[in-house]
This record gives structure tokens, sequence and C-alpha cells, in this order.
């Protein structure tokens, strides 16, 4: 597909358009789930497990249906007697150019199916045992507390290494040894080859904890059944109402077309509202047996209980290297924990696939494994694997530089893909489209002010503190479901309609949609009306994940307003009693040859209908890329570690509004340092019960913990799309974990640190300090 508009036409597009949407959220109008209330509606309160494994012996839910307010109690028997079946989380990446994961035995992967209530047995602490419908909320409340369950406790297992060893708790009979998925990609023969003429061989293992999206916004539901028509009605927030509306009416075994989605705003996702959760069946069921609204909102806690949750992966790699430090090869072996069933298999094939990142191997092999365990199932989270791999990949290089005398960042540019290999297939059989991988890191280097250093490295000595700086190059991909519609009208009042199938989640696309639209239709970006999240309006669409959004939406908006140009031309060509030919279109004016013979979209809207819509099934992978440079200080005495700068430069291709992407990048930024510093979803050894129930247990950043960030943007254009779009929401996340512990350890090299698990808190690096100096013989008191 040619890069045919002409950016010297763009009025919107690159421009620092204020977000639309913002007025309204700033202001209370926002329309958020639990925003919504119906005539006469009740609420739901969930029983969860108390236990992370366990057979259910018994639900007696006596004493709560007795409680004031009241009106029913359902458990897992009901749902099975009713015909609710498990849902359907199809958890596999599936498009053309995905790598395709197996099961051990080359077949079909066992997921485990998600029953919206269990009925004999629990996997995980806070699954969903039973539901208490009352009057009001604090009553539901009440009367959860009052249903006795009776547990038979089971052996549990929740770290993935013990998983997969011989004799852990088994979590699924259907898979004795919890092993779920095992498939090896890439040349073992050729990458065997590469280690045996190295002269430099290197082998490590990272483990990169398990952590969770929390977006600000707890999901909620509310439902509603009209017997009259047999339809139901959710309001509930998420990242594609479209996509979930059919997982949805399949659990409840109906017909797609008798459900109705209304999704809104949306307070955040990060991939944690990617799937569909049982309060959205279990609520649309009881609204129809009750026939009242249900309405249930998520607490905190129980978001930490259940939320799908994030990372989770051991993975062992090797590098090798030739005595002047070419990459020869690279071997990893990936452990994914996916929990007590699975619901996403994207971070494990996302990431196997580029775990050699922007470099240049001779051969490369990865093992991809997952494995089930009693704990909450995992999902995409942020640049959904890639952060994990590359975290590998970079500490790697960091480490392979020190052990074997080479500049880190000479080492990286001697082994950067360079822009005229592009298109570049790395040797998992995956292309990259395009890149100036180089260009990013000397505009990092720059911005960081790298060469100086040592100064201020001498200066933080001084003051008896230790100064650090980390490097890290990365490639992220971007598919997504590639499935989307677009339904453009142009009103005579002066508004041009947008309706798209892809749902904003915090993103802007209000406002860069419009750009897009406006500058394709030649209207100003005020006159754009986007409509989302009604599935009755909106009826086919991927929604927003894997950073698809952008590029989805500007594809197809290019190819519908190509359509609607037509039509338009084609009624302007009527109007002027001209053929078609003769009518030219510029700047939102349709002319003909001879004067007067003009009319904009409006006028030729008072008498024609000018209304186009497109489907396409587009897949073709971008893959954004770039790099970040951190420099920290640390405290020896105590562990505490301070980041002083932090620089990010990103190729997120042509950039629609900058303000928006700048706005991403520093979101991704906070979330990537805070999986290195902070984040940590922490399991009991001894009763497999979940540590961080609140946020009093668990630590997200805080503005005041992270310096201004300098980012920059070099736009290489992807040739797979009009716009040369990539993606800007999530690429930035990516190398972040790698660069603040590369820089960590730099600071702490001197004490022989080598590597420091995250989150690097200050007791973590406090131990290694002290661990570092007593294994070389250094008196640590």
């Amino acid at each position: 597909m040619s890069l045919n508009p002409d950016p010297r036409k763009f009025r919107a597009i690159g421009s620092p358009v204020l977000r639309k949407e913002d007025a309204r959220l700033l202001t209370g109008r926002g329309r958020f789930s639990d925003d919504f209330n119906l005539p006469g509606q009740l609420h739901a309160a969930i029983v969860r497990s108390l236990y992370p494994h366990a057979r259910i012996t018994e639900v007696n839910s006596g004493r709560a249906s007795a409680m004031p307010g009241v009106v029913a109690v359902f458990t897992g028997k009901d749902c099975e007697d009713d015909g609710l079946g498990p849902i359907p989380h199809s958890p596999a990446p599936s498009t053309r150019t995905d790598l395709k994961l197996t099961a051990p035995d080359g077949g079909p992967i066992f997921t485990g199916p998600h029953a919206v209530l269990r009925v004999d047995k629990v996997r995980h602490v806070g699954e969903p045992v039973a539901m208490v419908v009352a009057d009001s909320r604090e009553q539901a409340l009440d009367a959860a507390e009052a249903v006795e369950v009776g547990y038979d406790p089971l052996p549990w297992v929740a770290d993935s290494v013990a998983a997969a060893e011989s004799g852990a708790a088994v979590v699924w009979q259907q898979v004795p040894d919890n092993v779920c998925c095992d498939t090896t990609f890439g040349d073992p023969d050729a990458a065997a080859a590469a280690f045996e003429a190295a002269a430099h061989t290197l082998k490590m293992t990272f483990r990169v904890g398990r952590i969770t999206g929390l977006p600000l916004e707890p999901r909620a539901a509310l439902a509603s059944f009209d017997p009259r028509n047999g339809r139901y009605t959710l309001y509930a927030g998420s990242n594609g109402a479209v996509r979930h509306k059919h997982q949805i009416a399949a659990a409840l075994g109906v017909d797609s077309d008798a459900l109705r989605i209304l999704c809104f705003d949306v307070g955040g996702n990060f991939g944690t509202k990617n799937r569909v959760y049982t309060e959205f069946c279990l609520t649309l069921w009881a609204a129809r047996k009750l026939g009242r609204p249900v309405k249930y909102t998520a607490t905190r806690s129980e978001s930490f209980l259940s939320d799908y949750q994030a990372r989770d992966l051991v993975t062992e790699v090797e590098l090798a290297m030739s005595a002047e430090g070419r990459f020869l090869g690279y071997r990893a072996s990936n452990l994914s924990n996916v929990g007590a069933w699975i619901v996403s298999l994207s971070p494990l094939g996302k990431g196997i696939a580029l775990v050699t990142g922007g470099y240049r191997f001779q051969a490369a092999t990865a093992r991809a494994r997952a494995v089930f365990t009693n704990t909450a199932p995992t999902q995409a989270y942020r640049s959904s694997g890639r952060p994990e791999v590359t975290h590998a990949l970079e500490r790697m290089i960091d480490t392979a530089a020190r052990e074997f005398g080479f500049d880190p960042i000479a080492l990286r540019r001697r082994n950067l893909v360079p822009p005229d290999a592009m298109p570049f297939t790395n040797p998992l059989g995956v292309t990259y489209d395009s890149g100036e991988y180089a260009a990013n890191m000397n505009r990092a280097l720059e911005l960081a002010d790298w060469d100086g250093f040592p100064r201020r490295q001498a200066s933080t000595r001084a003051r008896g503190l230790r100064l650090g700086r980390g490097f890290a190059n990365y490639v992220e991909s971007s598919i997504g479901a590639p499935g989307e519609r677009a339904e453009l009208t142009v009103r005579s009042t002066g508004t041009v309609e947008l309706v798209i199938g892809t749902q904003p989640t915090g993103q802007g696309q209000e406002t860069s949609f419009a750009q897009v639209t406006a500058d394709l239709l030649g209207v100003s970006v005020d006159a754009v009306q986007v409509v989302m999240g009604d599935t009755d309006i909106v009826r086919a669409g991927g929604g927003s994940h894997s950073g698809r959004s952008m590029r989805q939406a500007a594809t197809i908006l290019y190819s519908a307003s190509r359509d609607l140009v037509d039509t338009a031309r084609a009624a302007a060509a009527a109007r002027f009693r001209l053929a078609a030919s003769e009518v030219s279109f510029e700047d939102g004016v349709f002319r003909g040859p001879e004067p007067g013979q003009s009319a904009d979209w409006f006028e030729l809207a008072e008498s024609a209908d000018l209304t186009v819509v497109r489907e396409h099934e587009f897949d073709e992978p971008v893959f954004p890329n770039g790099c970040a440079a951190c420099e920290v200080e640390v405290d020896p005495e105590t562990g505490f570690v301070r980041i002083l700068r932090y620089v990010a430069v990103d190729d997120v291709g042509r950039v629609i509004n900058p303000l928006i992407v700048d706005g991403q990048t520093h979101g991704c930024i906070a979330q990537g340092v805070g999986q290195a510093l902070w984040e940590q979803c922490i399991i009991d050894a001894d009763s497999g019960q979940p540590v961080c129930g609140s946020l009093m247990d668990y630590t997200l950043c805080r503005a005041d913990e992270l310096p201004m960030f300098d980012t920059a943007l070099n736009e290489v254009l992807s040739p797979t799309n009009p716009l040369g779009i990539k993606s800007g929401g999530e690429g930035p996340t990516t190398p972040a974990l790698a660069a603040v512990i590369n820089a960590i350890v730099d600071a702490l090299y001197e004490y022989g640190v080598r590597d420091i698990e995250m989150p690097a808190t200050p007791l973590r690096v406090w131990n290694a300090i002290r661990m570092a100096r007593a294994s070389r013989g250094v008196p640590t008191g």
C-alpha cells in the first residue's frame, strides 16, 4: 500500500491538538460504568475462594438468604443447571504472522475452562464461588460474608519453576505436569554451531516478577434484561465492546444479537480489561432470572485478588559472541506463569518472537513454555511480553560488555540492524517493517549527556553516593485483532459522524481519530464527531489493544474517506450536470470547471446521502522501536535508589498528535520504572495467600519519585499502511526495566554486584551490596 497521502497538505495530523474529551472528563461529565443506574436495580457481591486450591464440599446459603434485603444467592450449580458455559477467551495469538504456540505434544493447548462460578474445585484465592444479590450494595456485601462454603484444601503451587518440576501439585488433571504449552522456534542446530564457534559465551537467568495493571477505575457491570424482546443490555468498561459481546453471548448460550453492550468512558486498562470477567456474565444472567437490573462494582481489594495480572516470566538466556564482539548466537528458554487457567498466551507468544530485539545474530532458538499455577490468571499488559525479553537481552549485553572487555554502547552499535537491511527478518522468522535504530541511539545519548557522565559521577561520589547509567534498545510489535469497521456520514448540519469499532480507554482517540478524518476530508477537527461503545450502533471492530487502534483506524478511515469522496463527487456531478471525472476535490470543496460550480460537504449533504461503510481484515504487523537511557543515584548505606535522568527516544511511525503521544510515553515510562523499582504481587510461601490486597501493600510510583522526562520521536514511516503509522501506546515501557536495572548495576559494579532482581527495592539493593562484598571477603559490618 503506497504512502500517497501528501503530508504537505496535513493540517491536523502531526499537530498537538488539545484533547476534545478532556473538558468533559475533567468536569465530572464522564460516563464510566459505575456512573450508570437503572430503576429498580439490585446489587451483586461475589463470594470468593479463601484457598489457593481446594475441593468445594458445600455451599450453604441459608443464613445469607435470610438476611435483610437479600433477593437471591446463586452458586455454580445454579449456573450449571441453567446451561451457562465457560467463557471462551481464545487465548493463543492467531493472526497470519504470529508464531504458533502448541501443547508439548504439538497439538492444541488445553486452556482450562473458565467457569463463571466454580462447582467442584477452586484454583486460586479470589476465584468466584457464589454471587449474592440484594437491594443495596451494603446488604449484598454483608450477606456474602454469611455464605458458608465448605472446602477440602489441596496441595497448591504458585511459582512457575516449582510448578514445572516433577511431583508438583497438579492444577488440572488434564495436564498432570502443569506444562500446558511447549514450543521451540528458530534453528537449534544453527544456534548450537554458533556457540561452538564463539570466542565468548554468557548464560544468565532472569525472573521478571508478577505485577497487576491497577487501572484507576475498577471493573463494573450494570445488566438488564427485557423479556418483551429477549434482549440483554450490559454497561461495562473494556477495551472493546464488540469483542466482549460475542464471548459473553457464548457463555450465556444466546445469539450475540440478543446482547447490547454499552461501553463509553473507561478509566484505564493497560490490558487488564481486555478480556471478559465472570461478573459480566453473572449480572446479565441474574437480571434475566430476577426480572430486575443487577449492578456490580469491584472493590480495590477485589481487584487485587481477581483482576487478570501480568508479567511473571522466568527466562534462561545464552549469548555467543566473536572475539571482535559480533553477536553470533542466542538461546532463550521462557517459562510463563499463566495462572489457574489460560486467559491469554499473548505475553509468551509476542515476547518469544522478539528475543533477539533489534540486533543481528547468525542464529537463534527460543523455547516457549507455559505452566498452570494456583494464582490469578495472567494477561497481556502494556507491551505484552516484550519488556521481559528485552530486559533479558539488554542485561545480557551490558554484562557481556563488562565481563569480556567491551564498551556497552559500542557493542550495541556494532550489532544493530542497519536501515538498509529493512525489511529485516530475525532468526525467529519475524520480519520487521522499518527502523533507524542507530539514529535512535544517537539522539538518546545526546539528550542524556552521556559524555558528561564522568563529571557527574565524581560529584556524586564526593557526597558518599554512587551514580550509575543504563541504556537499552527495544523493538516491539503491533498486530492485534485484524478486523475493523468504520462508518462515515456527512450531516447537512455541519458535522461528520464517524462510527468506529475500536474503543478508547484513555488514549484520546476522540481527538486523534477526528484529526485523521479532518485531514482526509478537508474539514475542521471540531466538525468530526466520533461515535463508539454502543454495539447496537458499532457492529464490528477489534478494540484497543496491542497498539492497534491508531493504525487500524487510520487505515480504514483512509479507505472509507476515498469511498466518501467518490460518493460526494458523484453527487456534485449530478448537481453541476457534469461527468464525475470533471469534478475536482480539494480542501473539503468539490468544484466543476465553470465559475459558481462549487459545493462543500455540508452543502452536498442537503440533497444527497453521504454515508459510506467500510470493513477490512488488516493483519500486517508493524514494529515500533526506540531506546531509553537512565541515570540513577544509589545510597550504598541504605540501598535507596533515586532516578535523576530518564531519556526516551521512540519511533512510532507517523505521529498523529505529538501531545497525546508524549502523554502515552510518560505513562509507559512510569509503568516500566514502577516494575523495575517498586511493583510486585507477592504470594505468601506458607499459605498461598496474596499479600498485596490494597494500595497499602502494593507500591505505585508517585510523581515526586520520577524526574522530568526528556523524550524525542524519530518518525520512520511504516510501508505497511497508508499513513505510515506504527504504534505509540506501549513501546516506551519495553526498555524501561532494563534501562533502570542496568543503571543500578552500573552504580554498584565496584562492589561486585552483577545483577539485581526486580523490583530493586532499597532492601534488595542493600542486601545485594552486602552479599557481593561478603563473597569477595570484604567486611559488611
